[in-house]
């Protein structure tokens, strides 16, 4: 104790790291699969080299309402959406989900892109001519007479006054005479038609990429008399999409202004608040860059023609979902890029995967009942045009071998990790039990575990009442979340019910299961008076040659100390390697252990029956020490039918090590 002599405020340093050893999440889930809406690492039009961290893709959830506020509701060519459903109906609370969609496909019309409605500028260049050859209504290219130059931030009119035919269109690409619209054409325009492009002042871009941006309505008012318009009232409205239970989603911004110094200006009054769109002004063009050798200058205040208000509301257009040509790179499986599984890799809280549309399956069209005829004295009711259909929306499922390679790319990761494991899912098809074991013996890892058979949901894609065959590996990583939180990781994930589920799509039988279980095969089984229930916990580990790991609960617990152990002991890096410093390991991975056993993770009626740590000069001798290298053995007995399974925590200058032995 130091001696204080003279009166004042005295400083007592701390040590501010904890030699205990603290017990890691294992409940947190990852996802990756497509969904209506939701970010992807694609250029923005006010930022071409953003630089996309993980978290932006592998996008935190707490709730089923935040999933779809972000990502939108069910889709009929995706399972993803009603798995997470079923991991927060079964206990989860935490999950990450990465949306996947062509984003490096060859053909750039292949890749997603943002539904956007550009807003002429007042004064704006213009380019101008007539069309060469007839523009058919519902196609999407139109050629002028003469050559035209022109951006993404451009629209196009078409007018052809004989007729009173008059439209707007913002332009997907464009090369020389020919360009291609981002939505098609509402009307038939002869040759010699008038075609004028405007280079935009004002651009309105859905929040992320996809096809549901082309049902955002705009309704986009002057709040000036001037011809010059700088301040505006902006009301948004989505049109429904399939899924009939998702909520109505509206916006109302009453001023924005142009005028970067107002407080109402547009971008920094939408940008942070709205989930719909994002306002880009001026708006940032790869075009304008190379064109102009820089871009738009960010001081300038660029107000809008006023005449164009007079057409009324807009809808955005030229949003594409990319889905058609998906592959398994797409999920995350090819180079270094950050897709699917790779943003999900730099989650460390992630410890359980989820690919539910590797094995997607598309549905035979619903058959629905024309609607009712209305009431002879009924008001009309006036029902928005659909948006035109996305040609690249429409998902193949993958192939049989493309399908191992993504379920093949989540068992990787979780072996090489060593944090994580998996839940694989049977295909649809594999029914009979043969070929559900000739499946089997393609998928084999002590960190993945598969449920047989599928199960039926509801489903607000059909009419009322209807049910929906989904794989289950979304419920099931939401009854690991749920024993977690409940009882421990050391607990078998079995015997527990699956909640929002209306049954399973076949009744197993017990004689079925005994040729199924012993070849890791879990089987959810429905019982009369006691719902659809898991009914296994064995892994996809190989029953010859790694039969201590047959267990999936087991794999987790070990998981879960080994990253307990490691990111708790990085404290001892540099410490010196004295008999002080080994008998704080001992000491802090005793207690770490202990409190496992006490709640009955570990064998025995005794402690020691049930783990030990030794970290001593018989492990650490001075040729250890001298490699600058410290050994702490430690021995659990799992609560299963298995042995000790024996791993070292190694201290090394740049950090701890965990081996398995």
């Amino acid at each position: 104790m130091p001696a204080y002599l003279a009166p004042g405020v005295y400083l007592r340093p701390q040590r501010t790291d904890r030699p205990d050893v603290q017990i890691v999440r294992t409940d947190v889930a990852g996802f990756v699969g497509y969904t209506e809406r939701g970010p992807l690492p694609l250029p923005l039009a006010d930022d071409l080299a953003k630089q996309w961290r993980p978290e932006e893709l592998a996008v935190r959830l707490t709730s089923w309402d935040e999933f779809r506020a972000i990502f939108g509701g069910v889709l009929p060519h995706a399972y993803l959406a009603y798995a997470v459903r079923g991991f927060f109906e079964n206990g989860g609370t935490t999950c990450h989900v990465v949306r996947v969609a062509a984003v490096d496909a060859k053909d750039e019309l292949e890749r997603p892109a943002f539904a956007r409605w550009a807003f002429q500028a007042a004064g704006a260049a213009v380019a101008g001519g007539t069309l060469r050859e007839t523009a058919i209504a519902g196609a999407r290219d139109v050629v002028a007479q003469s050559p035209l130059t022109l951006g993404s931030a451009w629209m196009v009119e078409l007018s052809d006054p004989p007729n009173g035919l008059h439209e707007r269109h913002l332009v997907a690409e464009s090369s020389s005479a020919n360009v291609r619209l981002a939505a098609p054409l509402e009307a038939t325009y002869r040759a010699g038609s008038l075609v004028v492009a405007y280079a935009a002042g004002l651009v309105i871009e859905a929040r992320t990429a996809g096809s549901w941006g082309n049902r955002i309505h705009l309704d986009c008012r002057p709040l000036t008399p001037d011809a010059a318009v700088t301040r505006v009232s902006l009301r948004l409205r989505l049109d429904p999409g399939p899924d009939r239970d998702h909520p109505r989603e509206e916006e109302f911004y009453r001023e924005l202004s142009l005028d970067r110094t107002s407080p109402a200006y547009a971008a920094a009054v939408v940008n942070p608040r709205s989930r719909l769109i994002r306002v880009v002004y001026p708006p940032f063009t790869e075009h304008e860059v190379v064109r102009t050798g820089k871009p738009v200058s960010p001081t300038a205040t660029v107000p809008l023609a006023r005449a164009q208000f007079a057409d009324g509301p807009r809808r955005a257009e030229g949003g594409r979902d990319g889905l058609r040509a998906v592959g398994p790179d797409d999920f995350g499986l090819g180079g270094d890029r950050l897709r699917g599984l790779r943003a999900l890799e730099a989650i460390d809280q992630v410890s359980i995967l989820c690919a539910p549309d590797a094995v997607l399956e598309l549905p035979a069209p619903p058959f629905l009942l024309p609607p009712p005829r209305p009431a002879p004295c009924a008001p009309p009711v006036e029902r928005p045009p659909a948006p035109p259909p996305d040609p690249t929306g429409s998902v193949r499922p993958l192939s049989p071998s493309a399908r191992l390679l993504v379920q093949g790319g989540l068992l990787e990761q979780c072996e090489r990790m060593r944090d994580r494991v998996a839940i694989i899912d049977p295909p649809e098809d594999a029914r009979a039990t043969t070929e559900l074991l000739a499946w089997r013996r393609t998928v084999t890892s002590r960190f993945g575990a598969t449920y047989f058979p599928w199960i039926r949901v509801p489903d607000s894609l059909g009419p009322g009442g209807s049910f929906r065959a989904v794989p289950p590996s979304g419920h099931v990583a939401g009854v690991y979340a749920r024993v977690d939180l409940r009882d421990g990781v050391h607990r078998a994930p079995a015997n527990e019910t699956l909640e929002g589920v209306a049954d399973a799509v076949e009744s197993i039988s017990t004689a079925r299961q005994e040729q199924l279980n012993p070849f890791g095969v879990n089987v959810l089984r429905a019982f009369p008076g006691r719902g659809v229930r898991v009914w296994g916990a064995r892994s996809l580990a190989d029953e010859k040659t790694d039969r201590d790991w047959r267990f999936i609960h087991v794999r987790r617990l070990i998981s879960m100390i080994e990253e307990s152990v490691e990111d708790s002991m990085q404290w001892t890096a540099f410490e010196p390697n004295d008999e002080t410093l080994r008998a704080t390991l001992v000491h802090s991975l005793s207690l770490f252990l202990d409190a496992i056993w006490q709640r009955g993770g570990l064998k025995g009626a005794v402690p020691e029956e049930g783990f030990y740590v030794k970290c001593d000069e018989t492990n650490n001798p001075q040729t250890v020490i001298d490699a600058g290298q410290l050994v702490c053995e430690v021995g659990v007995a799992i609560a299963a039918p298995m042995e000790f399974i024996v791993f070292e925590v190694r201290q090394k200058p740049d950090g701890a090590d965990i081996v398995e032995l």
